[in-house]
């Protein structure tokens, strides 16, 4: 009994540290920002799209474009590609002119974007089509 009620208040206590720290994407007319768990503007509207925060950035469209912001709406990546995933094991999948590749967190390529098709990474592999 005394581990469970452990578990149970460790695991309430890890919620509550991770729901201090959430924002998510929201829409307000035509454009994208990010409201804390208040309900109230992190990012004030300004992207055409936008993703919720993965790994500490999120990805936005803007000028047609998509770019990475940190959660203070500073662009980590500008706007650049035609297309783009999250990033999953430093990596993700962007798509530049026709061919997909991949960036790291600094927006240099790790993988020339060569693909047809390129999916997030996931243990150390990724599907692609070329």
């Amino acid at each position: 009994m005394k581990s469970s009620l452990l578990i149970s208040t460790l695991l309430l206590f890890s919620i509550n540290l991770v729901s201090q720290e959430y924002i998510a994407c929201a829409r307000k007319e035509k454009e994208w920002g990010y409201v804390g768990k208040d309900g109230k503007w992190v990012i004030n509207p300004q992207f055409e799209s936008a993703a919720n925060f993965n790994n500490k950035l999120a990805r936005v469209k803007s000028g047609g474009e998509w770019g990475y912001i940190n959660d203070e709406g500073k662009y980590i990546i500008n706007p650049q590609f035609n297309d783009a995933e999250d990033f999953s094991e430093g990596l993700a999948p962007v798509k530049k002119d026709k061919f997909w590749g991949y960036i790291d967190k600094k927006g240099s390529w790790a993988i020339n974007n060569q693909f047809d098709l390129a999916m997030p990474f996931t243990d150390g592999v990724a599907m692609v089509r070329k």
